[in-house]
């Protein structure tokens, strides 16, 4: 006799209102496509990363996002958006010099994710729900603006702390 194998009852899935909500990257793990679709070609590699998102009055939940791996820096490029939302990718530097990434140093960082409900493709007749855009969280921005001084240059220092780059102190 083979090896015996238990299915867990049907899973419900409650797509989340659309919203912005905090994310909290938990792990991640490369995926290599083996068959041509719609959006990617066999041997393509993608990048699932797991979520933990923050719902208010609610449950944490865990969406998963599996963006295409760019073979170049791209600002348009999911994968580089979520980086510049984590903080870990300099936007400016990655255009003219390139990036590397390492994963691993992303992981329990957290962003602003906005949440999109809307029909399944395969199936309209049921819902679902994307992370669509990616954004820095609001409270790391405001911590890294100094209070008092010349407002411009703490604008200046704001951007280019946001960027990577270091302060000007003169």
């Amino acid at each position: 006799m083979g090896k015996t194998y238990n299915l867990e009852p049907e899973r419900q899935f409650t797509p989340l209102p659309t919203g912005e909500y905090q994310l909290t990257l938990k792990a991640w793990e490369e995926k290599v496509e083996t068959e041509t679709t719609k959006y990617s070609k066999a041997g393509d590699l993608k990048i699932q990363f797991t979520w933990s998102v923050a719902v208010p009055g609610g449950e944490d939940t865990e969406r998963r996002v599996s963006p295409k791996m760019p073979v170049a820096y791209n600002k348009k490029s999911t994968v580089c958006l979520i980086g510049v939302a984590l903080g870990m990718i300099n936007s400016a530097t990655a255009a003219s010099d390139g990036v590397q990434l390492d994963f691993d140093r992303w992981i329990n960082r957290s962003c602003l994710g906005t949440i999109l409900k809307h029909p399944k493709e395969s199936d309209p007749t049921s819902i679902t729900d994307s992370i669509d855009s990616y954004a820095p969280l609001a409270q790391q921005q405001a911590a890294a603006v100094p209070a008092a001084g010349n407002p411009i240059q703490n604008r200046y220092n704001a951007l280019m702390r946001f960027a990577g780059e270091e302060e000007n102190t003169e």
